[in-house]
C-alpha cells in the first residue's frame, strides 16, 4: 500500500510541477502588453486567469519563493547570471528571472536569479563563495 500512495504523491507532484509551467506564458503575456491593448478585454481576460490560477495555488499552499534583494540561498535559487560587485559583502538576488515554487518543505521549482556579490578574485580577506 505504501508504494501506491508513493506513486500517488509522486503523481501529484508531476502534476503541479505542469501547473506551473502553465504560470509562464501568462505572465509573459501581460508583461508584453502595450498598455494600448490592456483595455481590450481578451487582455484583461488573460490577466485576470493568470491571478486566479495564482490565487488557487496559494490557497492548496504552494508558496511563490525568489525576490529581489533576498540574500541568495542556493537550495533555493539557480543563479543565471553572477554580477560581481566591488565592496559588495554577501550575495544577493538582484532580479528574478523565473519565480521558483514550493509546497510546504518541498521545492516545487528554483528560482531563476540574476546574482549580485563580492568579485572572484576578491583580495580582501579570503575567496568569497558564488554560485557555480
Amino acid at each position: 500500500m505504501a508504494t501506491t500512495g508513493g506513486c500517488i504523491r509522486d503523481a501529484d507532484a508531476r502534476q503541479r510541477h505542469d501547473q506551473l509551467a502553465g504560470i509562464e506564458p501568462a505572465k509573459v503575456a501581460v508583461l508584453f502588453f502595450d498598455q494600448a491593448i490592456v483595455v481590450e478585454g481578451w487582455a484583461q481576460g488573460i490577466a485576470l486567469a493568470r491571478e486566479r490560477f495564482l490565487e488557487a495555488l496559494r490557497q492548496v499552499g504552494v508558496e511563490r519563493i525568489g525576490h529581489e534583494g533576498e540574500r541568495f540561498d542556493p537550495s533555493v535559487h539557480e543563479a543565471v547570471i553572477y554580477q560581481e560587485q566591488p565592496g559588495a559583502g554577501d550575495q544577493h538576488v538582484q532580479s528574478v528571472l523565473r519565480p521558483g515554487y514550493r509546497l510546504g518543505p518541498q521545492l516545487l521549482r528554483p528560482a531563476q536569479v540574476v546574482v549580485v556579490g563580492p568579485p572572484r578574485n576578491a583580495s580582501e580577506g579570503g575567496t568569497p563563495t558564488w554560485p557555480k
